[in-house]
């Protein structure tokens, strides 16, 4: 096993000169950019014209997607259906293929627009599309030009390109993280590059590793153009990679993190187990900004799943009325109480962090949760390492934490109310009791919270008797962890007004109210009542922090004063935070430094390459996302090779001549949901090939549309 020892890496400074800078630029209204191909014959005369009240703007692109020519204005050359801001190109190719049009909008932002599309060839009419979106975003960059030498010594700038949608929780925000990005100089009018998905779920990336752009630079970036639900805020990252740019060796550039304020000498500049790399560009099929992230705030990502419920055993609700998948609100009293938002509230409390939960999938019924042990063949029951190996995205290990939520937990555990249990590495159970006919929606709640808690190595601080109701749990002891508010209300009691009832602390140690202001339960009506068993017995100091095991209410510090943390609120965390990374591993390269002795002779730039290559990304709780750093900044192009592939073995014949662009454009999204869903693909079942037609078409029943010409 290869050992690391810490060394001070000797940066030499880079010669390359440039007006190469790295950049963000947010955007509102990234709308749809639509694209479509024909197969063109040499020596035709072909015309393509727009018909809409937008002023549109086409481009003909080779398939290659580099620039044959383009028109913003039709002119002269428009017909008599056609407006005077509605675009013609004529082009007469010299060669036979396949080849590319693009339409735009003039202007960026606009939402809604569309236009009709016409093809002629040698003036006849061959096609015609209707209500196709004009739409995109045209961004102003530096100029720029890439540059590598590897002699006298070696040394390179790339550059990265990145449009990706911003995030779906913001108002506005896309619902689907799709996006497409064009490369161009000449102020837009010549497109370079093109790229659909190989960014992190289906973002878009170009990587430039030759090539220049000295004037009128831009980035034309828009939604994917079969979906409105691609619309919305994006963001445009440029990064210029340089030699030994990247000190931190988190992939991103020390000039980026620059403008995003990140810290250019540590991988996780918030401290959330999150990489920052990870959480301003995504990985492979993981679009993390798009779901929330944001490399300056602390972030905690929870899948869940849950089960139905047994009926034939007890007559308790189904789990899902009360956290349905669609997240509607179960009423009790007068107060609409959701679980999601009670506990993105409870970590407003602890250093403002963000929650972001996805309800994923209802699974099959089990009557038995474990977490080790392998399933019992005897017994209805199911262990947490097959729930994880079918049910959770796994895409999302070591990001996302995974809760699941059903019956009962191992039946030679489980004996009351609901329960819950932490398996370790980020999972967690939730659990109804056969015995509890009147579960509330404060015990899931709150018990759901309190594993979480374990799982950012938070203890019970000492109160940790199950029996959860009576004096051997300090009353004290405000938090979540504490079994005495878990058990018997489900919920914290309430010092201040704005305090979580679910928190994991509230107060700093030195702060404490009247004690003529006894402590109150917000009711879910909407009333308080009065907590009158707490008996403030030597001060109102007692509110606060109690450190004196002779006068804390909680039996543990009595029977055991010197080994028993009494009742400081903050529950032992580390400098008064949450261990984010489930046990002290930080994702990202967390020791900068190269093999042993036998490295001492390699320059500068194959230490750099060792960084790159040999160290592991490691995630929350320890679980390694990706093999080295090369391997993470180029996981979107690895999910695009395997889409390709899997396009190889599901075609049985050449479907580009067979099928139209439009049908072509479906088919390959319908491949990524197959990636993405790891779903079987068969002949008759998910599509077949019309006997009339000879075209692929798909399962009207499976997919919610049969695509047609």
């Amino acid at each position: 096993m290869r050992r690391y020892l810490i060394l001070l890496l000797f940066f030499v400074p880079s010669i390359i000169l440039g007006a190469n800078t790295s950049q963000v630029t947010n955007v509102s209204n990234s709308s749809r950019i639509y694209k479509t191909s024909f197969y063109l014959y040499a020596g035709r005369e072909y015309e393509f014209r727009t018909e809409s009240s937008s002023d549109t703007f086409l481009h003909l692109l080779y398939n290659s997607n580099s620039q044959i020519t383009y028109n913003d204005d039709c002119g002269s050359n428009c017909s008599g259906t056609q407006g005077n801001l509605n675009s013609t190109i004529i082009f007469t190719p010299s060669s036979s293929g396949y080849y590319n049009l693009m339409m735009r909008h003039y202007s960026s932002g606009v939402v809604g627009a569309v236009s009709t599309i016409k093809q002629y060839e040698n003036g006849t009419l061959k096609w015609s599309t209707t209500n196709r979106p004009v739409g995109g975003y045209k961004i102003t960059i530096d100029s720029w030009d890439t540059y590598s030498q590897s002699s006298p010594f070696f040394s390179f700038r790339y550059i990265d390109f990145y449009y990706l949608n911003r995030s779906k929780e913001d108002v506005g925000g896309a619902g689907s993280s799709d996006t497409v990005m064009y490369l161009s100089d000449n102020y837009g009018r010549n497109i370079t590059d093109f790229d659909d998905d190989n960014g992190a779920s289906y973002s878009s990336k170009i990587p430039k590793l030759s090539g220049s752009c000295s004037s009128g630079c831009k980035v034309i970036g828009g939604g994917y153009p079969y979906s409105s639900s691609s619309e919305g805020n994006a963001k445009l990252v440029v990064n210029v990679r340089t030699t030994f740019g990247d000190i931190d060796f988190d992939g991103l550039s020390s000039s980026l993190e620059t403008v995003l304020g990140t810290s250019s000498s540590n991988a996780d500049s918030d401290g959330d187990g999150l990489n920052d790399y990870l959480e301003t560009l995504g990985s492979g099929a993981v679009a993390l900004p798009w779901e929330g992230s944001d490399p300056m705030v602390e972030d905690i990502f929870i899948e869940i799943d849950y089960m139905p419920v047994d009926s034939s055993r007890y007559s308790n609700p189904d789990f899902t009325n009360y956290y349905p998948a669609a997240r509607t609100v179960f009423m009790q009293g007068n107060q609409g109480i959701d679980i999601t938002e009670e506990m993105k509230y409870a970590f407003s409390h602890h250093d403002s962090t963000r929650v972001h939960i996805d309800v994923d999938d209802q699974i099959p019924h089990h009557n038995w949760m474990r977490c080790g042990d392998a399933d019992d063949p005897n017994e209805d029951d199911i262990n947490m390492d097959t729930m994880v190996a079918n049910y959770f995205t796994s895409a999302r290990s070591g990001i996302y934490r995974y809760i699941v939520f059903g019956d009962s937990l191992n039946k030679n555990y489980q004996t009351g109310d609901i329960v819950g249990m932490s398996c370790g590495g980020g999972r967690m159970m939730v659990a109804l009791s056969p015995y509890n006919t009147s579960p509330k929606r404060n015990e899931y709640t709150s018990v759901t919270l309190h594993e979480l808690g374990h799982d950012l190595s938070l203890t019970h601080n000492g109160s940790d008797d199950s029996a959860g109701c009576n004096d051997g749990n300090s009353r004290i002891f405000r938090s979540v962890m504490n079994y005495h508010y878990v058990g018997q209300f489900g919920y914290v009691p309430r010092i201040y007004s704005s305090d979580s009832r679910f928190r994991y602390a509230t107060d700093a140690p030195n702060t404490y109210a009247s004690p003529y202001e006894p402590i109150v339960l917000s009711d879910y009506d909407g009333t308080y009542g009065v907590d009158w068993d707490v008996d403030w017995s030597i001060g109102s100091s007692d509110i606060g922090c109690v450190d004196d095991p002779t006068v804390s209410t909680k039996q543990a510090c009595e029977e055991n004063p010197d080994n028993e943390l009494c009742d400081c609120t903050f529950n032992a965390y580390t400098s008064g935070r949450l261990d984010y990374s489930g046990g002290g591993a930080i994702m990202g390269n967390a020791v900068m430094g190269s093999f042993e002795d036998e490295t001492a002779t390699l320059s500068p730039e194959e230490r750099a390459k060792l960084m790159e290559t040999e160290i592991p990304i490691i995630g929350v709780n320890g679980v390694v996302v990706s093999k080295n750093l090369k391997t993470l900044i180029s996981s979107g192009e690895f999910v695009k090779k395997g889409l390709k592939e899997e396009k190889e073995k599901v075609q049985e014949r050449d479907i580009k001549k067979l099928l139209g662009q439009k049908v072509i454009d479906r088919y390959n999204k319908l491949l990524k949901e197959k990636l993405h869903k790891r779903s079987d693909w068969k002949d008759g079942k998910n599509y077949f090939v019309n006997e009339k037609s000879g075209k692929v078409e798909f399962n009207e029943s499976k997919y919610g549309y049969q695509e047609k010409e």
